[in-house]
């Protein structure tokens, strides 16, 4: 491979972005399955917890899930609402396959829509959820437990008490 060639490869592998999750992405162990499957499977450089000001919502079904709901967020700004997050900090292509797996390896899936939230440090914070809002979906019980643990996680300091009612209110 030519220095040029090389040189841009390099460059590209470390052109970083903050990834915004807020389902069960929260959890890292279920993050690092993503990243594993990433032509880089480099761990994240960092990670933080990240307040979103978008309304987290369920909808849509899997069969992974029980055949409930999944979360997103609402693409609307809400200044009023806010959902907790975390984000990795990763390169924009392993952002980029992970944005493709989460949409099913379909590029027009239901997480086709990408929002940049801001930037945190000299990166950008990126998420992506559904274009528009979805018929509402409640999610399984299986499924709450893995973004319960991630929640415990990233924001330990909440308790469960104070994360079983977050979780509480966003599916009134």
């Amino acid at each position: 491979m030519n220095k040029a060639i090389e040189s841009w490869a390099e460059m590209k592998k470390n052109d970083l972005v903050w990834y915004a999750c807020y389902g069960t992405n929260l959890s890292r162990e279920r993050f690092m399955r993503y990243v594993k499957r990433c032509t880089d499977s480099t761990a994240p450089r960092d990670s933080m917890p990240y307040r979103i000001p978008h309304r987290l919502y369920f909808a849509k079904s899997s069969p992974k899930w029980d055949d409930k709901g999944l979360a997103f967020i609402n693409p609307k700004e809400d200044g009023s609402a806010m959902t907790l997050g975390r984000a990795y900090l990763i390169s924009r292509a392993q952002y980029e396959e992970i944005r493709f797996m989460e949409c099913g390896k379909n590029l027009n899936g239901w997480y086709k829509h990408e929002l940049v939230l801001g930037t945190r440090g000299k990166y950008p914070v990126c998420t992506f959820t559904a274009p528009g809002m979805l018929a509402p979906n409640p999610p399984s019980e299986k499924y709450l437990d893995v973004i319960r643990a991630g929640l415990l996680e990233t924001w330990p300091e909440l308790g469960k008490e104070t994360v079983d009612k977050y979780l509480a209110e966003r599916l009134a």
